[in-house]
């Protein structure tokens, strides 16, 4: 009995995909000049959200980023329309 639960655990543990695999999968769905609200129903709400004193961009929204790499990913927000101007990918 034991070794069939501890099968089930090591399947199913084996199947589950991170929150961050899939917002590296999400993101390659963001698309320059969509709006927050697209962004939003796509990636789901965002780790943080920043806002930027900046001449053209109004806030940045991250999200965790896969294993491995140096930087979450960042959407960044232009000041005039509050679309997609620029998508950082944790690269």
């Amino acid at each position: 009995m034991k070794t069939i639960i501890a099968f089930l655990i090591i399947l199913f543990s084996g199947c589950s995909e991170s929150q961050e695999s899939k917002n590296y999968e999400n993101l390659k769905k963001i698309k320059l000049g969509m709006d927050y609200n697209e962004v939003i129903n796509i990636m789901g709400s965002p780790m943080n959200s920043t806002q930027l004193n900046n001449d053209t961009l109004r806030f940045s929204i991250a999200y965790s980023s896969v294993s491995g790499s140096s930087d979450d990913y960042y959407i960044f927000f232009s000041k005039r329309d509050s679309i997609v101007v620029a998508i950082g990918d944790g690269q």
